[in-house]
């Protein structure tokens, strides 16, 4: 599968998403059926995150990876893993709605909070940084690229001038290097190869392919 096609079927799923939810992420109370789509659109995305065949290119180090590409990368996964999850997350708090208002519809409206609003959120919330650990590592071991840096024409792979590659050390000092995103940007926009402190540290780094 191609890039061009990998790009055509995220904005085709953001777009289906939006219809049948109203816009929102989620789903709408017009009409439940609307909601079972974006569910289910969930579902979907996750089985295509999990299986789809990417056209393997050889590396082109004649190339390089720069920071804003690596940026937009990671905002195009975030952006799948939140359409993936943000439907699935909504249940619970749909279900408990359910139990006060007496009956269900996929959302609502109110001006007020309840004690079990925070007790609901915050699992779904870890949840998602959870799959999104995950599915970031899942393919930086596998030297497969994610959706985004597919998309953007690069992947993670060993540097193997530093020793064995840490790739779950990765993801999570990624995760601290982008909260304070202005101290890693400086020093990786003022080095040759762009790299972040963090494919330093755990002696991986990105290349372009070719195509």
């Amino acid at each position: 599968m191609g890039r061009l096609a990998v790009l055509l079927m995220v904005v085709a799923a953001f777009a289906l998403s939006s219809w049948a939810s109203g816009g929102n992420i989620g789903a709408s109370s017009e009409c439940q059926n609307a909601g079972c789509v974006v569910v289910g659109l969930g579902f979907a995305l996750a089985l295509l995150l999990a299986i789809y065949r990417q056209r393997q290119t050889a590396f082109d180090y004649s190339r390089i990876v720069g920071v804003w590409r690596r940026f937009g990368a990671f905002l195009l996964d975030l952006a799948v893993v939140l359409l993936v999850m943000a439907p699935v997350g909504a249940i619970p708090i749909l279900v408990a709605e359910a139990k006060y208002s007496g009956s269900f519809e996929w959302t609502f409206a109110r001006h007020y909070s309840r004690p079990t609003d925070a007790v609901l959120i915050l699992p779904s919330v870890f949840a998602t940084f959870l799959v999104l650990f995950v599915y970031l590592y899942l393919h930086a071991r596998s030297h497969r690229a994610t959706i985004g840096q597919f998309i953007s024409g690069y992947r993670v792979t060993d540097d193997p001038d530093s020793g064995a590659s840490r790739y779950a050390l990765r993801v999570v000092l990624s995760f601290v290097g982008l909260c304070a995103w202005p101290v890693s940007l400086v020093p990786a926009l003022r080095r040759r190869d762009k790299a972040f402190w963090w494919d330093v540290v755990t002696r991986t780094k990105v290349a372009r392919v070719v195509g």
